[in-house]
C-alpha cells in the first residue's frame, strides 16, 4: 500500500537482562486503525529468555509521498517539526 508507520511513541521499556547474539521478537497488536498502529513487543533470546519488553509502541501513519517530502526536506535542512 501506500501507508508508512513511522515510530511517535513508546509507553514503557523494561530491559531485564544482557542482549547478546540472536534475539527473537514477538509482537501482538494492540490497536490499529487508518491513523496509528500500537503494539507490544517482546524481544527473547535465542534460548528463550525475555531479555526486554516494550509496552505501548506507537507507530503514526504517513502516506508514502508526504514521507518523501519530508525526507527530501530534511536532506536539504529544511524540515520543521
Amino acid at each position: 500500500g501506500n501507508t508508512l508507520y513511522i515510530p511517535a511513541s513508546i509507553e514503557e521499556f523494561k530491559f531485564f537482562g544482557k542482549a547478546e547474539g540472536v534475539l527473537y521478537c514477538h509482537l501482538q497488536a494492540v490497536e490499529k486503525n487508518d491513523k496509528k498502529l500500537v503494539v507490544n513487543i517482546q524481544i527473547y533470546s535465542k534460548s528463550g529468555i525475555l531479555v526486554a519488553s516494550i509496552k505501548g509502541f506507537e507507530a503514526r501513519a504517513i502516506q508514502k509521498e508526504a514521507f518523501q517530502k519530508l525526507l527530501g526536506r530534511i536532506e536539504t535542512g529544511i524540515a520543521y517539526v
